[in-house]
């Protein structure tokens, strides 16, 4: 694979990350942070002090990149929907992904409380909801293509459907 593709972030940034972790701060240095003072870390040491260093709006920009990568993956049909129906998506899309960095972002700086999926830790409340609203995105994709249909018509559908039974004349002409 010589080229990569450059992956579409639905337009995502730090700030929309940020916005789920209210507690977080990042800034451009990678200053190493020794002490159980500063919320700011990155692991534990071998004695179990926090040590490592701060998350930068680099790592969030990678955590985006990341996600945004496994959103594209699934939404791969999401070109051959209708365009209003696809903007619509896009904004979706950007939430969701901003959702799932934030999850990457809360396990990174708070490791010991990222658990193996048991359900209880903010990081897998994130996952857990960035995974059904991408499962629900990916359905409404495949529903409108299925279908064949356009999602600003009655039932989605496209073409016309007629159930009555053909228009009866007078004069015994039938259509």
């Amino acid at each position: 694979m010589d080229e990569l593709v450059e992956p579409v972030t639905f337009g995502c940034t730090v700030d929309d990350v940020l916005r789920f972790l209210p507690h977080v701060t990042v800034d451009e240095t990678q200053a190493a942070v020794p002490g159980v003072s500063n919320e700011l870390y990155l692991g534990r040491s071998a004695s179990g002090d926090r040590t490592g260093r701060r998350l930068t709006r680099a790592d969030v920009e990678a955590f985006i990149v990341q996600v945004a990568t496994r959103v594209s993956a699934r939404l791969w049909r999401l070109d051959s929907t209708p365009e209003r129906f696809r903007d619509n998506l896009r904004v979706m899309a950007r939430d969701l992904v901003a959702n799932g960095a934030a999850h990457y972002v809360q396990a990174a700086l708070f490791p010991a409380s990222a658990a193996p999926n048991d359900g209880n830790a903010y990081a897998d409340r994130l996952w857990q909801r960035f995974k059904t609203d991408l499962d629900d995105m990916v359905a409404q994709v495949d529903e409108v293509i299925d279908a064949g249909g356009d999602p600003d018509t009655p039932g989605g559908v496209a073409r016309a459907a007629w159930s009555a039974p053909a228009p009866f004349f007078g004069d015994e002409m039938r259509f």
